[in-house]
């Protein structure tokens, strides 16, 4: 009897033994498409937070930062953004815009051929803007688990990286994921090149965090109780589609007319209606305005 107990003794710690002596844990189960609705755009990221903001780290520069919400969508690219040289910084909410550039704060408004663009709709648009590239469910794919975190390492496929760049050889996307959550935190993209030369960038995902100051700074404008004035838009004037709309803008600040991205059709502006009078945009910024726009000119 005693045999047999201490057999059975010797069983157990060599079965306890070998599950402790494997190291290795089973990679956890994800597939590529699960980490593209995690991240294809501003709305999945989101999910059910209040906000949700990242920064992109270009070879240890800041270079862009997003902060999206559910009144509020701000994004800020740094001198280094696509080589540009200079600071620009957006607000989106679902009534009006304002830019920072150039060293002003101006109030944005958007034109189509039809008249303002309806602020809700650019804000509603913003959501839909994609974060995740569809092509990544192509990629070859490594799964691993570390500390609390999924991390998906994604080789892109030879016909996608010609489309990246003169010289790019190979592209690695590494997404983490939080494995309880299922949360996109961070996307980790290494770009290799012929003469072996390497470029890394870090985007870092976080929520509920708390405003960036540019961001409050524009955001001030749209909550002041300050003087404001009138700005009024006559699109097409003289045409049957002559439309006309106001906005109110505070008082001091510039304005920024510019196209919606997708029109390709160039327009002038002008200070009279028979449109003989170019505006020369040295309007009086705490005075009521009135502008003519016709498209094709």
């Amino acid at each position: 009897m005693k045999k047999i107990v201490t057999f059975v003794l010797l069983l157990c710690m060599v079965l306890s033994f070998g599950a402790c002596g494997n190291n290795e844990s089973p990679a956890p189960e994800i597939t590529l498409q699960e980490v593209y609705d995690a991240g294809k755009t501003l709305y999945a990221l989101l999910g059910d937070h209040e906000s949700v903001s990242y920064q992109v780290i270009s070879n240890g520069t800041l270079v862009e930062e997003k902060y999206f919400g559910r009144q509020y969508s701000y994004s800020y690219s740094s001198p280094e953004f696509m080589n540009w040289g200079f600071e620009y910084a957006d607000l989106i909410t679902d009534h009006a815009e304002y830019c920072y550039f150039d060293g002003l704060c101006l109030f944005v408004i958007t034109l189509t051929q039809d008249g303002i663009m309806d602020s809700k709709e650019s804000f509603a648009t913003e959501g839909e803007d994609f974060f995740v590239s569809e092509a990544m469910l192509d990629d070859t794919f490594v799964v691993t688990e570390e500390d609390g975190f999924i991390i998906v390492a994604c080789t892109s496929d030879m016909d996608d990286i010609t489309l990246m760049g003169e010289g790019i050889v190979s592209c690695v996307e590494t997404y983490t994921i939080d494995a309880e959550t299922r949360e996109m935190v961070m996307v980790k993209t290494v770009y290799t090149y012929e003469d072996g030369a390497t470029e890394e960038g870090v985007i870092t995902i976080t929520r509920d965090a708390e405003m960036p100051e540019r961001m409050k700074e524009l955001l001030a404008y749209d909550q002041t109780t300050a003087a404001m004035r009138t700005v009024t838009i006559v699109s097409n004037p003289g045409a049957e589609n002559e439309k006309t709309e106001s906005v109110q803008v505070p008082c001091g600040l510039q304005l920024s007319l510019s196209p919606y991205w997708e029109i390709e059709e160039p327009f002038a502006v002008y200070a009279d209606a028979a449109c003989t009078q170019t505006f020369e945009e040295d309007w009086d910024v705490n005075a009521d305005l009135t502008i003519y726009v016709k498209w094709g000119e």
